[in-house]
C-alpha cells in the first residue's frame, strides 16, 4: 500500500482490495495524481522553511522543491496527472518566490494547453479527464463556497478565530469530497460502469490517512535512521490498515454504491447541465461578493 499511494506501484495489491477501493470512492487514493503532489509539496515546504532565513535562501528553497517534485514525477512515470500537479505546483513556486498571486483557473487550463499541444491524445486519457475534471470542480465550485463560510464565520477572539479556523477547514474538506464526487461521477459511470457516493462521506477521513502513508515514507526517504524504522513502519501500518478497513467496510455494506453504466449521450448531457450549474454559480456569486464588500466598506467608514 506505501508503494502504491506513494509512486503508483499497484503489483502488490490485490484485486479484491481494488475493488473495495472502488466501490468505497477510494480509487483515486491508489493512483498517484495531484493529491499526491500537492502532499510533496507541502511537507518539503515546511521542511524547508528555514532557508527563508538566511540571504536567497527563498530562492534556493524554491528550486530545491522543484527538481524534487520533478523527480518525483518521474518516479511516478510522469503520468498525465502527476505531470500536470507537477506543473501546476512549479508554477505556485515560482509565483510564491517572487511574491505574486496566481489565478488557479487561468494555470489550470495553461497547463492542459501545454499538456495536449505535446501530445493531443492525452485528451481521450481516462486519468487526464479525471484529474482535470475534479481539480476544475474543486477551484470553480469549493473556491466560491469557501468565500461564503468564511464570510458568515467572523470572529472577534482568539478562541472564536482557532473555531472558525476548524469550522472552516472540515467545511472545505466536506466541499472538496463533494465536488470532486459530483465532478467525475458520470465518467466514472460511463467507463467502469460503477457510481459510489462513499467518496463524500470516507474522503476526510482517507486522505488525511493517505497524506500520513506519503509524509511519513518521505521522510523515512529523507532520513534512514535506523533506531527511526520501526516507529516508521509502525506508522505506516496503522494507517494502511484504517484505510484498508474503511474501504472494505463501505464495499462491503453494500449501501451508497452500485454497478450502473450510463451512456456516453447521458453523460455528456450531465456534464452540460453541471457547466450550466457553473454559470449561475459565478453569476450569483460575483454580485453577492460585490455586495458584500460594499458592506464591509460602509462599516469602516
Amino acid at each position: 500500500m506505501a508503494s502504491a499511494v506513494s509512486i503508483g506501484q499497484r503489483d502488490a495489491l490485490t484485486e479484491p482490495l481494488q475493488r473495495d477501493y472502488s466501490l468505497s470512492g477510494g480509487a483515486h487514493l491508489l493512483a498517484v495524481s495531484g493529491l499526491h503532489v500537492g502532499f510533496i509539496f507541502a511537507i518539503l515546504n515546511l521542511l524547508l522553511s528555514f532557508f527563508t532565513l538566511l540571504r536567497g535562501g527563498q530562492v534556493i528553497r524554491s528550486v530545491m522543491i522543484i527538481a524534487a517534485i520533478w523527480i518525483y514525477a518521474a518516479l511516478a512515470d510522469f503520468s498525465p496527472s502527476v505531470v500536470r500537479a507537477a506543473t501546476m505546483f512549479s508554477i505556485m513556486q515560482v509565483a510564491t518566490s517572487l511574491y505574486s498571486s496566481v489565478r488557479s483557473v487561468n494555470t489550470l487550463a495553461f497547463i492542459a494547453f501545454i499538456m495536449l499541444t505535446i501530445d493531443a491524445r492525452t485528451l481521450h486519457d481516462v486519468g487526464f479527464q479525471l484529474s482535470f475534471l475534479s481539480v476544475a470542480a474543486i477551484l470553480l465550485w469549493v473556491v466560491p463556497y469557501t468565500q461564503a463560510t468564511r464570510q458568515l464565520l467572523p470572529s472577534h477572539s482568539m478562541w472564536r478565530d482557532v473555531a472558525r479556523r476548524l469550522t472552516q477547514r472540515a467545511l472545505t474538506a466536506i466541499g472538496v469530497s463533494i465536488a470532486a464526487t459530483a465532478a467525475t461521477m458520470p465518467l466514472v459511470s460511463h467507463t467502469f460502469g460503477t457510481m459510489s457516493l462513499w467518496g463524500v462521506l470516507l474522503s476526510p477521513l482517507m486522505v488525511p490517512l493517505c497524506a500520513i502513508i506519503v509524509g511519513t515514507t518521505l521522510l523515512w526517504v529523507l532520513f534512514p535512521i535506523a533506531p527511526l524504522q520501526g516507529i516508521a513502519a509502525w506508522i505506516i501500518e496503522q494507517a494502511t490498515e484504517a484505510m484498508n478497513g474503511l474501504a472494505t467496510w463501505a464495499a462491503g455494506s453494500g449501501m451508497l454504491w452500485a454497478e450502473a453504466s450510463i451512456s456516453r449521450g447521458w453523460c455528456y448531457a450531465i456534464y452540460i447541465l453541471l457547466f450550466i450549474f457553473t454559470l449561475i454559480l459565478w453569476a450569483w456569486e460575483k454580485p453577492s461578493s460585490s455586495r458584500f464588500s460594499r458592506q464591509l466598506h460602509r462599516k469602516e467608514e
